[in-house]
């Protein structure tokens, strides 16, 4: 810990520094990091709000954690640069970049400091300070960062959709976010609903998302939740998110299912795109197997990919 504290002085000395500030782990640990690091009047935190896909909770987290840090905290409006961004399909890095390019704009001259890890894409850059963006815990895996958070008393609230990173619900919205009004709120309020009723219903889980794909004309809510739920619960779920009018079908995560993925030719033509995409989205951290059927996207306005529908397969 003391190197940690010790590399993020010597490389933000003299700079002003901005901390982009989710309310999760990895990013109330770098805060905490910071501000023992340099001056906490050279320090602020920026929460992007991206309204509606952003879970409350994680509001209310990194409000916690930056008054815990003793740090001046901000808030962005980001909801439509965030629309935008997967507009033609879910495009993670994409919307970094744009996250990077907001607060840029709003805190000019400013080091930016993320909490970037070993499971990051951004980790393959190999260096922790790169331009006006220093990543002070690139080189460490999720347990280590646990063990540092536990060490500086950090506190913060868990979300509960996942096990690696938590904080946006379009993540689960396997499909293009052409009509915010259809498929982004299907997805946002499938994923309140769920965590909504597992804790009213005193269930453990170990993470609980539900996944939206099918045609643009159709949502198809795929409820992805560990350990599996007894039948006593599935129907009562299934009669609640079916209520919410932007859902058209309900279906558990549960056996064998086999995706059928439309992609760009980028990703289609491309044996390791594809194979990240298996491996890094459509088979972690979900409760039952997993298939992938890929198919070649004729629509030149889909950048990444669609899943187009979720057949279960018969044991």
């Amino acid at each position: 810990m003391e190197r940690l504290i010790w590399e993020a002085r010597e490389a933000l000395n003299g700079c002003e520094v901005v901390v982009a500030l989710s309310g999760g782990m990895d990013s109330s640990l770098v805060l905490h990091v910071v501000a023992k690091a340099v001056s906490k009047d050279k320090v602020r935190a920026v929460t992007l709000d991206y309204g509606i896909y952003t879970y409350d909770i994680s509001k209310i987290s990194a409000k916690m954690v930056a008054e815990d840090a003793g740090v001046r905290h901000f808030f962005i409006e980001a909801k439509e640069a965030f629309e935008k961004v997967h507009k033609r399909g879910q495009a993670c890095n994409r919307c970094v970049r744009t996250k990077l390019a907001i607060i840029r704009e709003h805190f000019p001259g400013c080091i930016i400091v993320t909490g970037a890890n070993l499971t990051d894409s951004w980790s393959r850059i190999g260096v922790k300070r790169f331009k006006d963006i220093y990543a002070p815990l690139l080189n460490l895996s999720k347990s280590e960062i646990k063990s540092f958070a536990e060490e500086l008393g950090v506190r913060y609230y868990r979300i509960g959709e996942g096990v690696s990173r938590e904080g946006c619900k379009v993540k689960h919205l396997w499909k293009p976010l052409v009509a915010p009004e259809y498929h982004g709120m299907a997805v946002c309020l499938a994923n309140d609903i769920l965590l909504s009723f597992l804790r009213q219903n005193s269930f453990n889980f170990k993470f609980a998302n539900v996944k939206v794909v099918g045609p643009l004309s159709k949502n198809i809510a795929l409820i992805n939740v560990s350990p599996l739920l007894p039948d006593s619960l599935k129907e009562k779920l299934r009669e609640e998110l079916l209520s919410v009018r932007e859902i058209d079908e309900v279906y558990f995560l549960e056996g064998k299912y086999l995706l059928k993925v439309k992609a760009n030719p980028s990703i289609y033509l491309v044996e390791s795109s594809k194979r990240d995409l298996e491996q890094g989205k459509f088979k972690k951290e979900v409760a039952c197997d997993i298939e992938v059927e890929w198919l070649l996207s004729g629509n030149k306005r889909l950048r990444t990919f669609h899943v187009v529908d979720a057949v279960k397969e018969v044991q």
